[in-house]
């Protein structure tokens, strides 16, 4: 007979059966100490993305805990891409906030910053921990994403418009002089407006394209990383196909990424047709790959066109990129810039 499992926990490794799971202080102080469970008895394990499964306790150390996953008790299930989009309130009703958000399917949790927030610091781990709680008593199954979309617009730009967006509107300034320093620019001025124009030329040709690319739900992006572990590389799987997306590069030379002056750059990808891609960046280099290429397996770019869409949604062609365009992959500056890249894999 199946053992009744009253306890679920969340955990961050990968579950399967015969996998080794590892706890941590806290949660093996739990199982012991407050459940007061031993060697042998089973536990349920979710990672919000294998599914729950049952495991056993193997042993307890004196700061961990470790458990042998032994079987599937269902499989992950889809969940539906629902953002909330708040403006941060006090702790008790934040709290409150996130916990039946969380409950409800809330994919997504997205604090902002308006012109009446008093709010200017969220502990996103404590918020993480809310939700893994409520996760663990409604028998939830995916963690909600604690996303700051406000810190650079950059950002939002490579992370919202690959995520199902059509469009986008910037906040915390305005035509009456109004900015949110410090958590913005510190000056409302032609250069601070200038990066927020950048993206509207980028996408304003995009405007009869983008809603209907956004619906097939091939849309990638990518910003470049402040993280100093990611070397100034963010990698994008298209599945066929793998992108790597430097920043801080030469044009013309394989010198290892250094980052821009400043982390502005980004890249976005939408899918057109099998083996056939609209790129665009700014201040990135794309490098597009094969991302299990078989023995003597090679990419070709059979064509690498620039072009804009007109007013009616039609591409209309430029100019072609050659060799010399594209030995040292796509490399994108300042200037907008699209382009329509075919691919294929030859022998």
């Amino acid at each position: 007979m199946a053992d009744k499992i009253s306890i679920r926990l969340f955990v961050t490794s990968p579950l399967a059966n015969g996998a080794a799971v590892e706890l941590g202080q806290e949660q093996a102080h739990y199982l012991k100490n407050v459940m007061r469970l031993g060697e042998g008895d089973a536990v349920a394990l979710f990672n919000g993305s294998d599914g729950e499964f049952r495991a056993r306790i193997d042993s307890f150390g004196k700061r961990a805990a470790s458990l042998v996953v032994e079987e599937q008790l269902r499989a992950q299930t889809g969940e539906p891409d629902l953002w909330l989009v708040f403006a941060p309130i006090k702790r008790a009703r934040i709290d409150y906030l996130v916990e039946k958000a969380t409950e409800l399917g809330a994919s997504a949790l997205v604090p902002v910053i308006t012109r009446h927030t008093h709010v200017e610091r969220l502990n996103l781990d404590r918020l993480r921990a809310h939700a893994v709680e409520a996760l663990v008593v409604d028998d939830g199954e995916t963690i909600a994403a604690m996303r700051l979309l406000w810190t650079r617009m950059k950002q939002l730009v490579a992370g919202a418009m690959c995520k199902g967006a059509i469009g986008f509107s910037p906040f915390g300034m305005d035509e009456t002089g109004y900015w949110n320093y410090p958590l913005g620019a510190a000056r409302l001025d032609d250069g601070t407006l200038d990066a927020f124009a950048l993206n509207y030329r980028l996408f304003g040709q995009l405007v009869h394209v983008w809603p209907t690319l956004a619906l097939t739900g091939k849309t990638w992006g990518v910003a470049e990383p402040t993280d100093p572990a990611a070397k100034h590389e963010q990698v994008i799987d298209l599945g066929k196909y793998k992108v790597t997306v430097s920043f801080g590069r030469p044009q013309f030379a394989f010198d290892p990424p250094k980052g821009n002056d400043y982390p502005s750059g980004g890249a976005v990808i939408a899918q057109l047709g099998p083996d056939e891609y609209l790129v665009t960046a700014l201040h990135a280099r794309v490098q597009i790959d094969l991302a299990d290429p078989k023995p003597g397996d090679l990419l070709q770019l059979v064509h690498v066109e620039e072009g804009h869409y007109d007013d009616k949604g039609q591409w209309v062609f430029d100019r072609r990129w050659n060799g010399d365009s594209t030995d040292y992959g796509l490399n994108f500056a300042s200037t907008p810039t699209l382009l329509r890249v075919k691919l294929a894999t030859i022998r």
